[in-house]
């Protein structure tokens, strides 16, 4: 019961039934799932901020690397790309 309440943060708190011990642990468990689910959604926003300001220096750096040397250009492209599928992952998931 409780791993199944675990993956999905949308469901009913576990019921405080039982012997003291098994409220105790239940209350426990609601608490703790409770401050999971407001750290996931304070850190939502805090990453797609982030990842939304790194767009703008993402999308010029291509543009300053036109007149580089092409070895210098070439491996600054893969680490743009690399960097943008990064921005790109964490965008999506903060809106998720």
């Amino acid at each position: 019961m409780a791993a199944a309440r675990g993956n999905d943060p949308r469901t009913d708190p576990l019921p405080l039934t039982g012997p003291p011990e098994v409220g105790e642990a239940a209350s426990a468990f609601n608490l703790m799932r409770e401050r999971l689910n407001r750290y996931v959604e304070d850190r939502t926003p805090l990453i797609a901020a982030v990842a939304h300001d790194l767009r703008t220096p993402s999308t010029r750096l291509p543009l300053r690397l036109e007149d580089a040397a092409d070895d210098i250009r070439v491996s600054s492209e893969a680490d743009i790309k690399d960097m943008r599928a990064r921005i790109g992952s964490a965008m999506a998931s903060s809106a998720t």
